[in-house]
């Protein structure tokens, strides 16, 4: 299992996501600096909460990008025929590919927050615009947010490779990325409760979504699938 995990890992190094990531903090800052300069976000609860959901819905849209390449694009190049003729789980195979997707995840949504709030505490340092001060309260709740962010993440990348590998289509990753994420963030600010229970929300959804891609990895030559 690490051989294959290191295997699209490499795969993905080839294939340069330094600029990508770059591009990620950009637009996280885009939507942020401008919502908390009109005032409409005045405290720093207020920012994490902004901050999580744009840093979500950023690393989300490059998440099903990072997807399309690694199962969408491998499908239509018959590359992945390679691996899988191989004699190696396809389960196996998915897992590993699925474990380097979440470390890109976890890398882009830290390296995010961080990028945001120090641009933040800068700006703010040189013209106040934010009304409180952060405390070890304000702490505690930013990281339970951005725990939870992670973790609707993560399960929305596992729904997400059902369209990568049953579906093949990189368009409704799009749309369903796009709809569920302004579903959370209604939930997030209207429904705060509602919000706290979605990541078991989506764990059923997940481990339904699983079973098509399990069947679908199992029991469909990749080729004569191609070919129909």
């Amino acid at each position: 299992m690490v051989s294959l995990i290191k295997i699209e890992f490499l795969k993905l190094k080839r294939r340069d996501k330094r600029l990508a990531i770059i591009i990620t903090c950009l637009a996280v800052s885009m939507l942020l600096i401008p919502a908390v300069r009109s005032k409409r976000i005045d405290n720093w609860v207020q920012v994490i909460q902004f901050n999580s959901h744009s840093i979500n819905f950023v690393t989300n849209i490059f998440l099903c990008v990072l997807l399309s390449e690694l199962f969408i694009t491998e499908y239509k190049d018959k590359t992945i025929n390679v691996m899988f003729s191989y004699p190696i789980s396809r389960t196996k195979i998915y897992i590993a590919k699925m474990v380097v997707v979440f470390s890109y995840c976890y890398f882009i949504v830290i390296i995010n927050t961080i990028s945001s709030i120090g641009v933040l505490l800068a700006l703010n340092s040189i013209k106040p615009f934010i009304k409180d001060s952060i405390n070890l309260s304000v702490i505690i709740k930013g990281v339970n947010i951005t725990l939870i962010g992670i973790i609707i993440s993560t399960l929305f990348t596992v729904i997400y490779s059902f369209f990568a590998i049953v579906k093949r289509s990189f368009l409704l990753m799009i749309i369903f990325s796009t709809i569920m994420h302004s579903i959370k963030g209604i939930l997030q600010t209207s429904y705060p409760m509602l919000y706290l229970r979605l990541p078991l929300i989506l764990l059923g959804i997940s481990l339904l979504t699983v079973i098509p891609i399990v069947y679908t990895l199992n029991n469909r030559d990749v080729i004569c699938s191609e070919g129909k």
